[in-house]
C-alpha cells in the first residue's frame, strides 16, 4: 500500500512538473505581429513585439534586434508601450534596428516591447518579406532575466502592385430615367458623371450602385452616364470608366 501511495505521489509530481515546463515553454515563444499584411509602394505600416498575455512578471529592460529586408522598406521610427518616452537605441545597421529598452516609470506586464514604422520603398521588387527578431534578454525590476532565453516567430509582410479595379457594367432603364450596375469588389465609392449631350449636368462620388436622373432629363436629348469606381485603398486602383447611353424623347 505505501508503495502505491509512493508511486502516485512521484507522478503527481511528475505531472505538475510536467505542465509547469509546458506554461514556461510557452512563455518563452513569442510573435511579431504587422498592422498590415500587403502592402505597395509607398505604403507605411509597422511591426510590433508584444509581450505574452499571460507574462505575470513586470518588465523593466529589454535587449533585441529586429531584422528586415532593407532594399524592400526604410525605418522611419519606433516607440514602446513599456518606456515613458522612447525606447533607447534606435540606431540601425542595413537591415537591422538594435533596441535597447530601459523602462524606469512604465514597468508593466504586458504590451509591445516595441511598435517600428516602415515604408516600402518605390523601387521594390514583389513578394514576401519577412520580419525577424533575436531577444538577448526581458529583465524584470530586478534585473533578472524573466526567462533564459525566447524564440520570436517571424511576420511577413507581401509587396504588390496595385491592382486596377473591374470596370461597372453600366445600363440604363428607359422607363424610369436610372442608371444601375453591379457593386464592384474593393471600391469605396463610384464617380458618376451625367452629360446632355456635351453638357455636364452631376459629377459627384457616391455609395450607391444606382443613379435616379429623371429629374435632370427636362428635354429631348441623348443623355450619357459614366461611371468610374474608385478604389478603397493603396493596394487598388480606379477602375476605367463603365459608360451607357440613352436618348429620351421629352413632349
Amino acid at each position: 500500500m505505501r508503495m502505491k501511495k509512493f508511486l502516485a505521489a512521484i507522478l503527481s509530481i511528475a505531472m505538475i512538473l510536467s505542465v509547469v515546463s509546458i506554461s514556461a515553454f510557452a512563455a518563452t515563444t513569442l510573435q511579431l505581429t504587422a498592422s498590415r499584411t500587403e502592402v505597395v509602394a509607398g505604403d507605411t505600416f509597422t511591426i510590433a513585439l508584444p509581450m505574452n498575455e499571460d507574462n505575470t512578471t513586470k518588465v523593466a529592460a529589454a535587449d533585441f534586434t529586429i531584422s528586415y529586408d532593407k532594399d524592400a522598406f526604410t525605418y522611419t521610427g519606433i516607440q514602446s508601450d513599456f518606456d515613458s518616452g522612447i525606447i533607447g537605441n534606435g540606431a540601425t545597421d542595413p537591415g537591422k534596428i538594435y533596441c535597447a529598452l530601459d523602462s524606469v516609470m512604465g514597468v508593466k506586464t504586458t504590451g509591445n516591447l516595441a511598435v517600428i514604422s516602415f515604408t516600402v520603398n518605390g523601387n521594390v521588387t514583389g513578394g514576401a518579406k519577412e520580419f525577424t527578431a533575436t531577444v538577448n534578454h526581458i529583465s524584470d525590476e530586478n534585473g533578472d532575466k524573466i526567462v533564459d532565453s525566447y524564440t520570436v516567430a517571424p511576420v511577413s509582410v507581401t509587396v504588390k502592385a496595385p491592382e486596377k479595379l473591374s470596370t461597372p457594367s453600366v445600363t440604363i432603364a428607359e422607363a424610369d430615367k436610372k442608371a444601375t450596375w453591379a457593386a464592384v469588389d474593393n471600391a469605396k465609392t463610384y464617380n458618376v458623371v451625367l452629360k446632355k449631350g456635351d453638357a455636364e449636368l452631376y459629377n459627384k462620388n457616391i455609395t450607391a450602385t444606382e443613379f435616379d436622373f429623371s429629374k435632370y432629363v427636362t428635354e429631348t436629348a441623348t443623355y450619357h452616364v459614366t461611371v468610374t469606381a474608385n478604389q478603397n485603398g493603396s493596394l487598388y486602383l480606379a477602375s476605367d470608366a463603365g459608360q451607357a447611353e440613352q436618348k429620351f424623347v421629352v413632349a
